[in-house]
């Protein structure tokens, strides 16, 4: 005798269409149509990312960043490459293996690294609309600045440094938050 319920076992299984991988590319493009190519984001300026809408950032972080970015943030912000990675919350054997077989990053890290870059840029132009036109000199490097002032306690954050703020999006909002204080000479 057959009952209409099932009893016991695993319940019957569902058939779900599959999205193919066109389905699940980004529609949007930054310069030129959506490819399989990483997106070569040494080519943009720290300012040009923090000026992209966050549509176009977005953008970026579904085409793929390679790895060697992570390693182009190190270098401008002239902080160790390990350290780096450890307060970006990225794993270091991964992102070992990434640089070293040139892959992508994963899409988390790659929003990681970008908001860095973000956060670069708004300090870069803070310093330019905020800053002393002499002292904004040529061998003024805003990214090394930077990286000194994100290893420093800051009193606006509990005097935590700015480092320990980006390992995440609402972390990297914090500081953005204080940079944008800074500008205005509010602090909260």
């Amino acid at each position: 005798m057959s009952s209409p319920t099932r009893r016991g076992g695993n319940p019957p299984r569902k058939t779900i269409a599959k999205a193919s991988a066109d389905d699940l590319r980004p529609k949007a493009n930054i310069e030129g149509p959506v490819t399989d190519r990483l997106v070569d984001v040494n080519d943009l300026s720290y300012v040009t990312i923090a000026t992209q809408s966050p549509s176009e950032n977005s953008d970026v972080v579904h085409r793929g960043i390679g790895a060697g970015f992570i390693r182009r943030l190190a270098n401008d912000l002239e902080i160790d490459q390990a350290t780096l990675t450890d307060h970006m919350g990225i794993a270091r054997s991964t992102f070992s293996r990434k640089l070293r077989n040139d892959e992508a990053l994963s899409m988390g890290d790659a929003a990681i690294a970008l908001g860095v870059a973000r956060l670069i840029g708004e300090i870069d132009k803070l310093l330019r609309e905020s800053g002393d036109p002499e002292q904004m000199g040529e061998s003024f490097h805003v990214a090394e600045w930077t990286g000194q002032w994100f290893k420093q306690p800051v009193g606006a954050l509990g005097n935590r440094r700015p480092l320990d703020y980006l390992d995440n999006a609402f972390g990297q909002e914090t500081v953005l938050q204080l940079i944008r204080q800074m500008q205005s000479g509010a602090f909260a």
